[in-house]
């Protein structure tokens, strides 16, 4: 596990950043809660953040821990697919509360944003070392 995460760190980050969604949709950056308990439209889009947080977290495990050189990239380009759609769902994908001062437009949005980009930017590194240190292997 350790040559692993020497081999590709990206990866690492990848779980760690999935892992912060997750816990930060579930904690700080989570949807509006109404006076009366109810919840609003967000809700949903915050279930379907923290889901697409955890498929990235196990899909960059799993591409640490798989010996397989090309299945450990594939795995990378399913947590950078994990880290755009929970960059692109809030807002545009799946519905927020109508008035754009709640707190899923000001809070949950950018947090989900700023972690989508980041794991999707990481999964590529991770991809992108994955399938070259597999044309190295293949050469040798």
């Amino acid at each position: 596990m350790i040559a692993a995460l020497k081999r590709n760190p990206a990866l690492a980050i990848v779980f760690v950043l999935a892992v912060l969604l997750v816990a930060g949709v579930l904690t700080f950056a989570g949807p509006c809660a109404h006076e009366d308990g109810s919840h609003g439209t967000c809700y949903d889009t915050s279930l379907f953040l923290v889901g697409i947080g955890c498929v990235a977290a196990v899909a960059a495990v799993a591409a640490l821990v798989v010996r397989v050189r090309f299945a450990s990239g594939a795995l990378s380009v399913v947590a950078a697919l994990a880290g755009a759609l929970a960059a692109l769902a809030p807002g545009s994908l799946l519905p927020l509360c109508m008035m754009a001062t709640m707190r899923c437009w000001t809070v949950m949005r950018p947090f989900a944003m700023a972690c989508g980009i980041a794991i999707f930017v990481c999964g590529v590194v991770g991809a992108v070392r994955a399938f070259k240190e597999r044309g190295k292997a293949s050469r040798a």
